[in-house]
């Protein structure tokens, strides 16, 4: 109760400054999306979500975006979930040192092709294809980073 007191109370702060949410949202996947829905947040991206696919796709109606690590390659549940969400729904994420494409093995930020595979993979898509809309879907989640281009 305590924790959920003051994750509502970052989500309060965020909304107030005009900051997107950054959710590691691991084994608590509905609450996080029924939470920020709740919260009136519009701009999220959940990390380490392994919730139901049907909540994914509840939070990706509600303009959320959903990060996928390399460890994807040999997840059928984050499989199932990238071929239900968008691709305008989905970020490229690394969780280093932690999802690497092989389990007990650390990751690296060169992993991050993994996860562009398996999203290309899943959608039957280019790479490139990915790598654009992926890139473009971190920059409307971030918009402060087209200052830096």
């Amino acid at each position: 109760e305590r924790q959920q007191h003051q994750f509502v109370q970052q989500l309060c702060v965020a909304k107030e400054l005009g900051l997107p949410v950054n959710c590691h949202s691991r084994s608590a996947g509905h609450y996080v999306i029924d939470t920020l829905i709740e919260q009136g947040i519009t701009s999220a991206v959940l990390h380490a979500f392994d919730g139901k696919t049907a909540y994914a796709v509840k939070g990706a109606r509600h303009g959320f975006f959903f990060s996928v690590p390399p460890s994807a390659v040999r997840s059928e549940a984050t499989k199932k979930m990238i071929q239900a969400l968008p691709l305008e729904s989905l970020v490229l994420e690394t969780d280093a040192p932690a999802l690497a494409p092989e389990k007990g093995q650390p990751n690296v930020p060169a992993n991050l092709r993994y996860a562009c595979r398996a999203i290309a993979d899943t959608h039957g898509i280019s790479e490139v294809e990915v790598q654009r809309v992926t890139t473009a879907n971190a920059l409307r989640l971030f918009p402060k980073l087209l200052r830096r281009f």
